[in-house]
């Protein structure tokens, strides 16, 4: 009987989780469509919204059960890890619009993300090259037949 009870207990707890995941997945839609549309969001909104689904996760964290209640938490742990992922690649897209409308175009950052898998987002960086500057040895070169590399510079032979 006892068992059966702690076992209510974290179903019900895991459901109230769920519940609030919920709520907090809504507000991950809303900021995803305003970033999405080229618009910003205040990064203290989206790190609210990660602190929060933080919470639950800890809370999903402190539930220890067996059975068919342990594969509902394990659901609801994966579910939240995504939304936190999803925010993660949302703040990067978000704070990479407010750099280049700021920044000259040689050193313009760009993210470049897929929004079904935030995972695979990434930064590049696009940078002008300059030919003319020359950066002068400080160590001669000599010449080999083998096909190993001379270093140019002093800190090159740390």
């Amino acid at each position: 009987m006892r068992k059966k009870a702690k076992m209510e207990k974290a179903a019900k707890a895991i459901s109230d989780i769920s519940f609030e995941v919920d709520r907090l997945a809504g507000q991950v839609s809303a900021i995803e469509s305003v970033i999405s549309k080229g618009g910003k969001v205040a990064e203290k909104t989206l790190l609210n919204v990660i602190e929060l689904l933080m919470n639950q996760l800890l809370k999903l964290d402190g539930i220890t059960v067996d059975g068919d209640v342990k594969l509902q938490r394990k659901m609801q742990v994966k579910r939240v890890q995504e939304y936190v992922e999803t925010l993660d690649a949302l703040k990067l897209k978000n704070s990479a619009t407010s750099i280049n409308r700021g920044m000259p175009p040689q050193s313009r950052r760009t993210v470049v993300a897929d929004r079904h898998r935030p995972e695979l987002a990434r930064e590049t960086t696009e940078w002008e090259i300059f030919d003319s500057l020359k950066v002068p040895t400080t160590t001669t070169k000599t010449t080999s037949t083998s096909n190993t590399m001379n270093p140019i510079f002093n800190w090159d032979l740390i």
